[in-house]
Order: structure tokens, then C-alpha cells, then sequence
């Protein structure tokens, strides 16, 4: 919040709209699930790709020692 005896506009701030803060809460919690889902599904497969490569090389190590 700025308290000045200048209006906005002279000073280059960003206007502010007059649509409710709620309903732009909505539109920013409604895509919420999709990112959530998205990272889940990113982090799950580093995951696995991370554990297979672990069980590869612990594999490979064993049939040179055998």
C-alpha cells in the first residue's frame, strides 16, 4: 500500500483492477491439481529412472564379479 499525494500514474505503479481478489484466487486454485499432478508424476519417474539405474549397476557388478 502507498500513502502519496501523487496519483499512480505519475509514479509508473500498476493500476489495480477492481475484480475481486476471490475470483482470482479461483482461476489460481483451480489449475492448482494439474501442477500438483504434473510434479508428482516428474518426481515419480526421477524416481524410478534413479532406483533402476541403482539395481542396473548393482546387476552388472555382480555378473563381472561371477
Amino acid at each position: 500500500m502507498y500513502i502519496n499525494s501523487v496519483s499512480p500514474e505519475d509514479l509508473d505503479l500498476p493500476q489495480v483492477s477492481d475484480e475481486p481478489v476471490p475470483r482470482n484466487a479461483k482461476k489460481a486454485m483451480g489449475t492448482l491439481p494439474y501442477y500438483a499432478l504434473g510434479v508428482i508424476g516428474l518426481m515419480a519417474g526421477i524416481y524410478w529412472v534413479t532406483k533402476r539405474r541403482q539395481k542396473v549397476a548393482a546387476g552388472d557388478h555382480e555378473k563381472k564379479e561371477g
